[in-house]
């Protein structure tokens, strides 16, 4: 994956070094609130992007790096595992100007993982990169998914509906929300895709799409609008390939049960419900105090 060079004045580099010393006494390099992980991811990502020694420490090893190239059959997936000796920093480019199109953006999150994209040209080069973070004590990049070397249009199928649900085991995807005041969702998410005039039955939104998901067709989208936080996924494929695909993606099994049968789920924990031989709804559903979503400025 590419690396680009950082420009930082030495108080740049003596502030990134206290950061990081505290850090490995325990603490974490950011303000944490755990009443809000919103809240707290964007204070994590301020740091991390701040500089190389803070990446360092906010790296867990060995980190999974997964180049990614097109090819006539789709994409191919390089997958290698790196010790922090073998890395150079920073990993994620570093970005002076807070309005640079170029600067990483939070894509989903929640209360445990969070996916942040990075589009943009270096040295007359395009440059396409996802980075997945996990909570623990501190945040921390776990995984590196570089798509430079693959076709935008490949990478934009990735890029949207998938990568909501990236964590099977943490499925809540704090991005979507219908707002029934403003007949929108939320920052416009859906609209500026060009989807718009969901159904709206109770507390649900249900949008009709045209995306892939985990490489199939998806037909439809249920977000919430009200306080029962309940995702579905509407996929043209029978329960098994999704959940082949998924196991695949992810390292994670997902249980199927029958479309008239609940079965026993735990909280934000994704599952599939198998509506006929050839559609299958991949449902994740939250119960959790305190839920927040956030507009941004």
């Amino acid at each position: 994956f590419d690396v680009r060079a950082e420009e930082r004045t030495e108080d740049d580099i003596r502030a990134s070094i206290e950061k990081s010393v505290a850090a490995l006494q325990g603490g974490c390099p950011y303000k944490k609130n755990e009443k809000d992980p919103i809240v707290e991811f964007f204070a994590f990502k301020d740091a991390f992007v701040s500089g190389s020694e803070i990446q360092r420490v906010l790296t867990r090893y060995p980190l999974e790096v997964d180049d990614i190239v097109s090819t006539r059959q789709g994409v191919k997936h390089n997958i290698k595992s790196f010790k922090q000796g073998q890395l150079i920093f920073p990993l994620v480019a570093i970005s002076n100007n807070k309005g640079d199109d170029s600067a990483p953006y939070v894509h989903s999150m929640s209360n445990k993982h969070a996916v942040v994209m990075q589009v943009g040209k270096e040295r007359g080069a395009n440059y396409q990169q996802i980075y997945y973070f996990e909570k623990d004590n501190c945040w921390k990049l776990i995984k590196i998914e570089d798509w430079s070397k693959s076709s935008p249009s490949e990478f934009a199928k990735k890029e949207w509906l998938s990568n909501f649900f990236p964590f099977i085991d943490s499925c809540l995807p704090r991005s979507l929300f219908f707002s029934v005041e403003k007949n929108e969702s939320l920052n416009g998410l859906m609209e500026k895709r060009g989807y718009r005039n969901p159904k709206i039955e109770d507390i649900y939104a249900t949008y009709s799409i045209n995306e892939k998901f985990y490489g199939f067709d998806a037909e439809k989208l249920t977000i919430p609008a009200g306080n029962d936080f309940l995702y579905v996924v509407w996929v043209a494929v029978p329960a098994s390939e999704l959940a082949s695909k998924i196991r695949e993606a992810t390292g994670k099994k997902i249980n199927i049960y029958p479309y008239d049968e609940k079965g026993v789920q735990e909280n934000s924990v994704a599952y599939l419900r198998e509506v006929d031989g050839a559609h299958t709804l991949f449902t994740c559903h939250a119960e959790e105090d305190g839920i927040s979503y956030n507009e941004e400025d």
